[in-house]
């Protein structure tokens, strides 16, 4: 039989009859319990786009959301892709190498916009 305070919690937060609940194990009781937690919120995967016109640069960005990525207007430390086109500018790329952020080309991303698949 589980403790007073897993049963309390499982009376609170479960439709567990208090049969179902006393036949159960502590181990059991606080498994549900836990299960019950929401689960911790993921960080998104950030991307950010240079080197592209507005237009292609608005597309991709598109993509991106559609994808589930985050979109990002600029280089941080926080970023993990820089999809770098034929004019990405030397300081924008300086800068992702810096923080060791993940650059990709075009190809790639359309890849991982395909897939779901992100490169590693």
């Amino acid at each position: 039989m589980p403790s007073e305070k897993a049963t309390r919690i499982l009376k609170s937060k479960t439709d567990l009859t208090d049969a179902e609940i006393s036949a159960m194990s502590e181990g059991q009781a606080w498994e549900i319990i836990y299960s019950l937690k929401k689960p911790m919120r993921q960080k998104p995967i950030t991307i950010c786009f240079t080197g592209f016109g507005d237009t292609e640069k608005g597309d991709l960005e598109r993509i991106a959301e559609a994808t589930g990525l985050e979109v990002r207007t600029g280089v941080t430390q926080i970023l993990d892709y820089l999809c770098a086109g034929a004019n990405a500018g030397p300081s924008k790329m300086a800068k992702a190498a810096n923080f060791g952020i993940k650059i990709i080309d075009l190809e790639v991303f359309m890849r991982v916009a395909e897939t779901g698949e992100l490169p590693s």
